[in-house]
């Protein structure tokens, strides 16, 4: 019985033990509890090492200033031993120009003017007339070619008896007559006939002597190029310089 009794008595003093003691959830909130309070140690002890690092640059920037400070001091100082004059400018007085007027500094109107434009200090635009066509100056000495007609015939004057813009594939020829000024027998005259923009025929001429205000034609025959139906033209040039613009004819079926 005795030897029973040993074996409960400790079990008794457990149990006893377990019923006095605190229940799991209290244990878990008090881990965590001392848990916390040692994070926020940890965070108070950084905290007051970063504001201890931020005193210490705090205190070598002004350090710094103050270093800057003097050295402009000491350069003052040297600037004025050599005998450079000392210039307090709090003490000059701005002195307008002799004249009376503001100079530069006056205010300046702007008077704005119809038409998006405005005068003053900035001007943004000036309303400006049309510009007069200057006239091209044509020197009546030169040789050129004038009055460039297509024609089916000329005259005994060496003119067009006609000036025609419409021939048959079956016509004989086709003229292209000028009056002439100012040429000599040192000046070419070219001759570029196209059809449908690609050049067919090209010749050239000079007069066998002088020739100013008569008359002088280029006849087109079968004979020196086919008079194909479609759309025609031909430039006139005098020593490579074209007397206008190609003239245009058209060749019917």
């Amino acid at each position: 019985m005795n030897r029973t009794l040993a074996l409960l008595l400790p079990a008794v003093m457990l149990a006893g033990c377990n019923f006095f003691a605190p229940p799991a959830a209290d244990q878990t909130l008090a881990a965590d509890h001392a848990f916390m309070g040692t994070q926020i140690g940890n965070l108070r002890e950084t905290e007051v090492a970063s504001a201890d690092r931020l005193l210490v640059t705090q205190e070598a920037l002004q350090t710094a200033v103050r270093d800057v400070e003097a050295q402009g001091t000491r350069i003052a100082a040297t600037v004025i031993a050599l005998g450079t004059p000392f210039i307090d400018a709090s003490q000059i007085t701005p002195a307008g120009p002799a004249d009376g007027s503001a100079g530069a500094f006056a205010p300046t109107a702007v008077v704005v003017l119809p038409g998006g434009a405005s005068q003053g200090s900035f001007a943004v635009g000036t309303p400006t007339t049309a510009p007069t066509p200057v006239p091209v100056v044509v020197n009546p000495n030169a040789p050129s070619l004038t009055n460039i007609v297509i024609a089916d015939a000329v005259g005994e004057n060496d003119c067009a008896t006609a000036t025609m813009s419409s021939f048959s594939a079956a016509a004989p020829g086709v003229y292209v007559v000028a009056v002439a000024n100012n040429l000599t027998s040192a000046n070419v005259i070219t001759y570029r006939w196209q059809r449908e923009s690609i050049e067919v025929w090209v010749d050239t001429w000079s007069p066998g002597g002088n020739v100013n205000g008569q008359c002088v034609w280029y006849y087109l025959t079968p004979s020196q190029t086919t008079l194909e139906p479609g759309a025609w033209s031909v430039e006139v040039l005098v020593d490579n310089i074209p007397m206008g613009t190609p003239i245009p004819f058209t060749i019917n079926p």
